[in-house]
Order: structure tokens, then C-alpha cells, then sequence
């Protein structure tokens, strides 16, 4: 046979013109009844990828959200805790239990269970008032832990060696910060993402369960000493917290020589932290929704000829924003042996504060006068220059709650809206009740009468919840 010069490509006919002449040579037949082969693989190919491309987005949606919910699952509060109060009860047999009550003191509700003999310190709320978080040695009576309650049994948040103490969460909800081992931590509030603030972290050196790093040695980390209490800004970008000092130093380029605690802060856009107050009973407290700093302290100890005139006690609002150049504003100033303030905490305004306001006539006599009210502005508040002005303030009208040698009245605390001040009172018989009073000085209430009963109510705290 002889073969053409087109080849053999003349004898042989591709298998897509083939299927199109006889499609068309069988009118019978439609053209679009069935697909070719290769259409039909191309079709199978397709939908392979397609199911290939599905799995893959549910396999990377389903880590994204197994990371977004890791940690501690607990039920949340089944009841409206708008206008609650949480704190311990010490029971007669010994035995704390947590409990919340309305701010009237009706609805008292138990939150831990009554078998639960555990030690139970320092409940806060999270900040959609759903539960609660407070240190306990529930698992490990060696070792206080952070726990988180809700609906149904405490879950554990924390786990390690050493001792948590203080937690508070921080007002915008995300973070929960904590005490352990003198330094300053903080976690998301399933637990998860523990990071250590102050002292600022080296490389390998306490940085976290994630090992994380920040350059540069701080005033916290310089200065030695365990931390005992801390709080945090606003929008928890900033923290601040008090040392006890462990020996006689003196901060950095100041003629001030330390007193055995030490104010301590992170400000808000800040990487390291500064020294601010010092003395002894130093306390500090952020503004609500803003970037000023409560610090108070007491028994200055002063240095140098250039600081003779710097006040024994005081309270300071330092305003941070500048972060690099925080900006002092005295707003309470008192001389030696006179009166020293503690405890300050700030209206949810912004507009005034109360602190506790002690009357000092040397180093081992100190009586508690009351809870003073101040407004604070851009004039100077109060000043106490001599004995005679402090005795005055313990009998004027800036005392909105007096000590009496039956109550005295401490740690004051501002309701939600700013209407209320609830505050501890220690009874004569050393335990202490939960009192209530209106902003104007009007209608003290005690909540929880435990002379009643012989119970001991501590460490209250409002939920943050609102109507």
C-alpha cells in the first residue's frame, strides 16, 4: 500500500473529530445529550478540587477557631448581675465561701459550693459580669491558683509552681492580670497566652510560658523586690503596680532614697516601666477611661538639700500622655506626722476620688479618721501642713464616712454609675461587714450584718454590669 506524503496522520482520525462526525452522521443521537470523555474527566477534576479547596478552608476555619476557644470552659452566671456585689464569708467553722448579693443587699446567692473547704481570697468580675475570678488552693492546698466560676464547679486558670495572688481584669475585658513568684503576669481569660509585664523580661529569664523578650533594663527590673499589687489602664496597655523593696536604693538620677515600697509603672504606649511614689503604704489606681495614675503614699523618706520641702504623705495623679514624660498633679499634700491617705479609688467619671485618710502623731500611732471624698481638678485639693489642720479634717465635712472606735471604714469602691461608695467596715470584735452609702453622704447601710451571725465579709466588688 502506498502511503501518501501527508503520512500516516491521513489513515488516522482524532478521537474528537471522530465523535463529532458520527454524532452528526446519527441525527438520533443529540450533540449535548452526553458529554466526551475528556469533558466528563475535566468535569471530575473540577469537583475533586473543589471538594480538595472545601476541606482545606474547614481545616484551617476549624484551627482558627480550636485556637480562638483553647483553654477553660466554665458555664456562665444564669441571672442578671446588673447591680451586684461579690465577696468572701469567712463561716464561724473557718471555712471562706463566695458569695454575690444585690446592692441592697437582698438576692444573696452562694457561688462555690458549701463542701468546698478550699481557702477562697479576692474575687473580681469579668467585665460582662459572667463570672467570677478569684485565687483558691482548691486542687493543691500547697499552692493558691487562679480560678474561674460561673455556672456549675470552679475551673482552674492557672498551673506551676509558686503561689497567684491579686488578680484583676482590666477594663476592657481581655486580659487578666495576676501575681506569682513577685512578678507581674497576665493572661487571656480562658487562661491561655501567659506573658510576664513587670519586671519587663529578659531573654530566658521569667518571659512567659511563650518565652517572650523586651530589650533594655527598667526601673522594675534594677530595682529588687517582689510585687504586691497591681492594676491596669483602661484600654490595658498600661500597668502599674507596688514593690516592697528588698534594701536601700535610690532611683535613677534622683537625690530620693527609696522607702520599703515603691510605686511602679508600664504607661500606656510605654515599653519599660519608671519608678514614681515611694514610702511606705504605697497604693496606686488607674483612671477609668483615661491616662492618669492614682498614686498614693506615706512616710516619704527624703534625701539632699533640694527635696526638704517634699511632702511626708501625698496623693499624686500622674498624667500619662506623654508616655516618655508622665506629669505630676498633687492633689493631696500632708506634712510629717499628720495624716497619710490610702487606698484610693477613682469615680467612674474621672471627677473626684476617696481614699482612706489616717491621722499620724508618730511612727507607731496611727488612727483611722475615715473615707474622705475630694473632687479632683485642675486646682490643688487638699493640704495638711500641722497637727492642728489634721485633727480639723477628722471632724469637717470632707469626711464623708467617720471611724468610730466601733466601725472603722476602709477601702472604698465606686458603683458602676457613681451613685454609691461601697466600703469594709472592721467591727469591734475584729471581723468585718459590707457597707453601702449613697454619694451624697445619705443612707450608709450594712449589707451583710455579720455580728448576727459571728461571719466575717471581706474583699467586695461590683459587677460591672449596667442597665
Amino acid at each position: 500500500m502506498r502511503i501518501n506524503e501527508g503520512g500516516l496522520s491521513h489513515f488516522f482520525i482524532p478521537w474528537s473529530q471522530y465523535y463529532i462526525i458520527m454524532a452528526n452522521a446519527n441525527s438520533s443521537v443529540p450533540q449535548t445529550e452526553l458529554p466526551d470523555w475528556w469533558q466528563r474527566e475535566k468535569q471530575r477534576r473540577q469537583l475533586l478540587f473543589l471538594v480538595f479547596l472545601g476541606a482545606v478552608l474547614l481545616l484551617i476555619g476549624y484551627f482558627y477557631w480550636a485556637a480562638s476557644t483553647a483553654g477553660v470552659r466554665v458555664g456562665v452566671i444564669d441571672f442578671d448581675t446588673t447591680d451586684y456585689i461579690s465577696f468572701v464569708r469567712r463561716e464561724k467553722d473557718g471555712n471562706t465561701t463566695l458569695y454575690v448579693m444585690r446592692a441592697d443587699g437582698s438576692g444573696l446567692r452562694r457561688m462555690t459550693d458549701a463542701e468546698d473547704k478550699s481557702g477562697k481570697e479576692t474575687p473580681v468580675w469579668t467585665m460582662d459580669g459572667s463570672h467570677l475570678i478569684y485565687v483558691s488552693n482548691r486542687n493543691d492546698p500547697r499552692t493558691w491558683q487562679v480560678y474561674i466560676v460561673g455556672g456549675g464547679e470552679p475551673s482552674q486558670l492557672t498551673y506551676g509552681t509558686g503561689n497567684k495572688s491579686a488578680p484583676v481584669v482590666s477594663p476592657d475585658g481581655k486580659r487578666v492580670a495576676f501575681i506569682t513568684q513577685g512578678a507581674i503576669k497576665t493572661m487571656l481569660p480562658n487562661g491561655q497566652d501567659v506573658y510576664q509585664l513587670m519586671p519587663v523580661p529578659t531573654a530566658g529569664e521569667g518571659a512567659g510560658e511563650e518565652g517572650a523578650t523586651r530589650p533594655n533594663m527598667d526601673a522594675a527590673t534594677s530595682i529588687r523586690g517582689p510585687f504586691r499589687t497591681v492594676s491596669l489602664s483602661s484600654d490595658g496597655s498600661g500597668c502599674a503596680g507596688v514593690k516592697e523593696l528588698s534594701g536601700e536604693e535610690s532611683s535613677e538620677g534622683s537625690e530620693i532614697a527609696l522607702g520599703n515600697q515603691a510605686a511602679f509603672v508600664i504607661p500606656p504606649g510605654g515599653d519599660r516601666s519608671l519608678v514614681l511614689d515611694t514610702g511606705r503604704e504605697v497604693g496606686v489606681a488607674w483612671e477609668p477611661n483615661g491616662k492618669r495614675l492614682a498614686s498614693a503614699f506615706a512616710g516619704l523618706q527624703e534625701r539632699g538639700a533640694s527635696q526638704k520641702n517634699l511632702p511626708a504623705s501625698g496623693i499624686v495623679l500622674w498624667n500619662f500622655e506623654n508616655p516618655q514624660k508622665p506629669q505630676p498633679q498633687p492633689v493631696f499634700v500632708a506634712a510629717e506626722h499628720t495624716v497619710e491617705p490610702r487606698n484610693v479609688a477613682w469615680a467612674p467619671d474621672g471627677s473626684k476620688i476617696a481614699f482612706e485618710v489616717w491621722r499620724v502623731k508618730g511612727e507607731e500611732d496611727r488612727k483611722l479618721l475615715g473615707i474622705v471624698v475630694m473632687a479632683v481638678s485642675k486646682n490643688f485639693g487638699i493640704r495638711i501642713d500641722n497637727a492642728q489642720q489634721a485633727d480639723a479634717l477628722g471632724q469637717s465635712d470632707r469626711l464623708m464616712v467617720k471611724a468610730t472606735p466601733d466601725a472603722r471604714p476602709q477601702r472604698p469602691l465606686w458603683s458602676p454609675d457613681g451613685t454609691r461608695l461601697l466600703y469594709e467596715v472592721t467591727r469591734k470584735d475584729g471581723k468585718h461587714d459590707i457597707w453601702i452609702i449613697n454619694a451624697d453622704g445619705t443612707d450608709p447601710i450594712n449589707l451583710t450584718n455579720g455580728e448576727k451571725d459571728g461571719t466575717d465579709n471581706v474583699q467586695a466588688s461590683w459587677s460591672p454590669r449596667r442597665k
